[in-house]
């Protein structure tokens, strides 16, 4: 019989993406591997760190609370409030969900699953509010743009905005 290998790298992603702003910490990383090596921590974070390149992600380290947690670049926060993206009543975490939509708006069509590899469970929830403000349709799995999201903005100018940050 066959025994799964168990992922390390798979399970610390996880765990970071639903504690949130909350982050982990390096004996969180012991208790998930069972194995009590520094090196090995610090190894596994680095494998996260080059895996989140891809995205507008990035592993933050706070020293005073000495945890690591999933963030988006404070640019990518100040550039929509340029573009007159940001309301009052969009949260931050909504609108990282929005940043990460219009960069991938790029290649056309955002799949929902993609998206939640990249933000986590709750884009479900941002995803509802980004709708309900009248932002995003969702059809088939895919997440579209509507008019107001395209009038308020120029997807392309963003990108390349996005992309000089």
């Amino acid at each position: 019989m066959k025994v799964k290998k168990f992922n390390h790298q798979k399970a610390i992603e996880a765990l970071l993406i639903l504690r949130g702003e909350l982050g982990i910490s390096v004996n969180d990383i012991y208790k998930i591997t069972k194995i009590n090596d520094f090196e090995y921590s610090l190894y596994l974070i680095n494998l996260i760190e080059t895996s989140l390149n891809e995205s507008p992600l990035f592993l933050k380290y706070n020293p005073s609370k000495k945890r690591y947690f999933l963030a988006l670049p404070n640019e990518f926060y100040s550039f929509l409030s340029e573009q007159d993206l940001i309301k009052s009543i969009l949260p931050k975490s909504v609108l990282a969900t929005l940043a990460c939509i219009i960069i991938e708006l790029e290649e056309g069509a955002v799949n929902i699953e993609k998206l939640k590899h990249l933000r986590g469970k709750a884009v479900i929830n941002h995803l509802k509010t980004l709708e309900n403000e009248g932002f995003i349709t969702i059809s088939e799995g895919n997440i579209l743009p509507t008019n107001k999201l395209l009038n308020k903005i120029n997807i392309n100018q963003v990108i390349k905005g996005i992309e000089e940050i």
